[in-house]
C-alpha cells in the first residue's frame, strides 16, 4: 500500500478560503509548492504542500489546487470524473507525454485545453483489476489555471509532428478491454526441459508425440506396465541406443554417463543442434 506519493514538485495557489472555512476569503490565494499526493479509496485526489509562510497543509483537494487565478472555475465534480479507486497507486511523469496538450472532456461534455503534468495509475483493487473498469489519472493545468484528473477516454492529445490525423467521428466504436491475457496460463501446452541449462529450451506439448505402449516383463501372461514416451524417446532413444554399442560412445559423449535417464536431455538437444546445421 502506498496513499501517500511524490509528484514533480510545483508552484500553485491554493484558495485562502480552503484553509480559514470564510466565504469572504474565496478570492484570495496562498502561494504553495504541491509536492505530494494522497490516495484514499473513494474519495477526490488530494495533495500535500507548503505554504510561502512555512505551513504544511496534507489533503488538499485537487479542486482547490491552481496554477493562476481562474477567471471560468469549474465545479470541483468537473475537474476529477472518478473518484481514487485504492490507496494502492503509483505516479509517473511520462516523458513522452511531457508538456503535450489535450483537450479534457468535463462532465457536463464541455471541453478545455490543459496541459500535461503526471500520472496516477490505480493497481490491486476490484475495478483496476477488471480490464472492462481499469482506468487511471492523467493530471493536467488547464489553461483557465485549475487542474483535472482524468481517464483516457476523456483526453484528446495533439502534437503537431504525429497526431496529424482527425479522430474518427464514430467513437462509439472503440470498445473496453475485456481481457488481459497472461503468456503463463498456456502452461498445459508449454513446458521448459528440466535441466540446468542457462539456454533452456521450450516444449510445445501439444505437438509431443504421448502415447503408451505394453511392455511384457515375463512369460506368465502378464500384460506388463504402461509408461509414456515423449519426443525424446520417440526421436532419439533408439539412436541412442545404437551409439551405446559402437564402443566409440563416451568419445563421442565424453560428458555423459551411458545412462538414460541421466543423459537424454543433453544427447537429444545436442542431436537436434547438430541436425539443425
Amino acid at each position: 500500500m502506498k496513499l501517500n506519493l511524490n509528484v514533480p514538485s510545483f508552484k500553485a495557489l491554493v484558495k485562502k478560503s480552503h484553509f480559514t472555512k470564510r466565504e469572504e476569503n474565496s478570492n484570495e490565494y496562498y502561494e504553495v509548492y504541491a509536492f505530494g499526493v494522497q490516495s484514499v479509496t473513494g474519495k477526490i485526489l488530494t495533495f500535500h504542500v507548503m505554504t510561502d509562510s512555512g505551513m504544511l497543509r496534507s489533503r488538499v483537494p485537487i479542486s482547490e489546487i491552481y496554477t493562476k487565478a481562474p477567471t471560468k472555475d469549474v465545479p470541483y465534480n468537473y475537474k476529477q470524473l472518478w473518484d481514487c479507486f485504492s490507496e494502492n497507486a503509483s505516479v509517473t511523469e511520462y516523458e513522452f507525454l511531457a508538456n503535450h496538450r489535450a483537450q479534457a472532456t468535463l462532465r457536463d461534455g464541455s471541453q478545455v485545453w490543459c496541459t500535461y503534468m503526471f500520472t496516477i495509475d490505480w493497481y490491486d483493487n476490484p475495478y483496476s483489476n477488471e480490464p472492462s473498469d481499469y482506468k487511471c489519472g492523467h493530471v493536467l493545468k488547464s489553461d483557465d489555471g485549475y487542474l483535472v484528473c482524468m481517464p483516457n477516454n476523456r483526453l484528446f492529445w495533439k502534437d503537431s509532428n504525429w497526431v496529424t490525423k482527425p479522430l474518427p467521428q464514430d467513437l462509439k466504436q472503440f470498445k473496453v478491454d475485456t481481457e488481459l491475457v497472461s503468456v503463463e496460463n498456456q502452461s498445459d501446452r508449454w513446458i521448459s526441459e528440466d535441466t540446468d541449462s542457462y539456454y533452456y529450451d521450450m516444449v510445445e506439448e501439444s505437438n509431443t508425440k504421448l502415447f503408451s505402449r505394453m511392455d511384457v516383463i515375463g512369460q506368465n501372461g502378464n500384460e506388463g506396465t504402461h509408461y509414456e514416451e515423449t519426443w525424446m524417446e520417440l526421436e532419439y532413444y533408439e539412436e541412442y541406443q545404437k551409439a551405446l554399442t559402437t564402443g566409440m560412445f563416451f568419445e563421442w559423449f565424453p560428458e555423459l554417463t551411458g545412462e538414460w535417464s541421466k543423459d537424454k536431455y543433453a544427447f537429444c538437444h545436442e542431436m537436434r543442434a547438430k541436425r539443425k546445421k
